[in-house]
C-alpha cells in the first residue's frame, strides 16, 4: 500500500490498532525503533555527531521524541526542537515533559528561505 498523507497513515493506524489490537504507543515506539536503527546503520555516534530532530504536535512528533531517546541511549547526542502550537496531544506533552535531554520549544515555527 502506497501512503499518500497523514490521513492515509492515521487510517492506517486504527485499522492497525483494530485489526491487531495495537496500541498507538505501540505504532509510535516501533517507527521510533526503524528510524533509529537506520541512523545507527548510516551514521554511528561519534564526538562530532550531533542529530537535530523537529517534532510538531501529531503522533508524527511522538515518534520523533521517542527516536531522540533511543538515540540519545544510544550514545548520540541530540538537540530536539518541539512545536508545541495550544492543540497539541496529551501524550506529546507527556512525552515532551518527560524527555530529559536537550530541547528546545517553540511556539511559532520560523520560516527560513
Amino acid at each position: 500500500m502506497f501512503v499518500q498523507g497523514s490521513q492515509d497513515s492515521h487510517e492506517l493506524d486504527l485499522a492497525a490498532e483494530a485489526k491487531w489490537n495495537l496500541s498507538s504507543l505501540f505504532l509510535m515506539n516501533n517507527a521510533a525503533k526503524c528510524v533509529s536503527n537506520v541512523i545507527l546503520q548510516h551514521h554511528p555516534p561519534h564526538d562530532d555527531l550531533v542529530i537535530f530532530l523537529l517534532a510538531g504536535p501529531g503522533n508524527n512528533g511522538n515518534d520523533t521524541i521517542i527516536t531522540a531517546n533511543l538515540l540519545h541511549s544510544a550514545g548520540y547526542r541530540v538537540v530536539l526542537f518541539l512545536y508545541l502550537p495550544d492543540h497539541a496531544s496529551a501524550q506529546f506533552s507527556f512525552l515532551r515533559d518527560h524527555f530529559p535531554y536537550q530541547h528546545y520549544i517553540l511556539n511559532d515555527l520560523l520560516a527560513f528561505q
